[in-house]
């Protein structure tokens, strides 16, 4: 385990023990981001800490945090980060650049969906009109039930 210098007498403390062994202090770490005294058991991810690594509070620690980016794999900031949830209740971590692509994505293909079913309706009813309107009623009842289908198939998932 890593030892940091006591925020107090600048004493090495392991990060195991919960006081300083010279000063006896029960806060002998300091947050790097906001200067806070911490105890051990208010440190980030202390399991996680690395000799490298400052020591952040649990408050500035959630902040820094990195995550993936779900639809490019990049790695983004917690406090940058943007959330969709799916129909599943999945939490998506999202750039807010490439949540705006795939809001664009979703708006252009559920607009290609709509003119489909529109479109493939329409061809229906004037293919099967001409012998009855009962006939153009069932033409275009199957060309926009095949139009919301190819239209569900254009539905971006990244």
């Amino acid at each position: 385990m890593p030892a940091y210098p006591c925020a107090q007498c600048g004493h090495n403390v392991d990060l195991r023990k919960p006081t300083c062994e010279k000063c006896n202090t029960r806060t002998p770490f300091a947050c790097i981001k906001c200067n806070e005294k911490i105890g051990i058991f208010d440190v980030y991810q202390a399991d996680k800490q690395s000799y490298q690594k400052g020591l952040y509070c649990k408050k500035c620690g959630q902040g820094d945090e990195r995550l993936h980016c779900y639809r490019c794999g990049e790695e983004v900031v917690r406090r940058e980060a943007v959330y969709r949830t799916t129909v599943k209740q999945e939490r998506l971590v999202y750039h807010p650049k490439c949540l705006a692509k795939f809001n664009r994505r979703v708006v252009l293909a559920k607009l290609a969906g709509f003119a489909m079913f529109v479109g493939l309706g329409a061809a229906g009813y004037f293919m099967l009109a001409g012998s009855s309107p009962v006939h153009g009623a069932c033409g275009a009842f199957a060309g926009s039930a095949i139009g919301l289908y190819a239209g569900r198939m254009l539905n971006p998932s990244k």
